[in-house]
């Protein structure tokens, strides 16, 4: 016997970003809604997907498949295409946190210093 089931269907702006933050690590998924899909004989609602897309450096992989409650299924996909954009791409809390000395800076301090310097006198 063999079954086919449509999961969902794409409709016009059918995506969205998501943010998780696990330990010092924030990342940024791009997560497409998928919906309308084949009636389920549990509930009678039309089956939904949701499918998340992160960045990975290396490769393309499927992490899971889960079927989140009757009906609705989520799916998440670890892909080297989504990290070209930066804003995909994880970022270390702590090392975002931390602050850089440049020459410029300290240029500035210098003129603010003499600045006040001279207020005073």
């Amino acid at each position: 016997m063999k079954y086919d089931y449509i999961l969902g269907q794409s409709h016009s702006k059918n995506y969205s970003l998501e943010q998780q933050v696990t330990g010092t690590l924030s990342q940024t998924s791009l997560v497409y809604h998928y919906n309308d899909g084949t009636t389920c004989d549990l509930n009678g609602l039309p089956r939904e997907a949701k499918i998340k897309l992160k960045c990975h450096p290396q490769k393309d992989h499927l992490i899971s498949v889960v079927e989140t409650s009757s009906c609705k299924y989520e799916a998440l996909i670890e892909t080297y295409r989504l990290c070209q954009s930066k804003r995909l791409q994880p970022v270390d809390l702590l090392e975002k946190k931390k602050w850089h000395c440049h020459s410029e800076d300290l240029h500035v301090q210098e003129l603010f210093l003499k600045k006040s310097k001279e207020q005073q006198d």
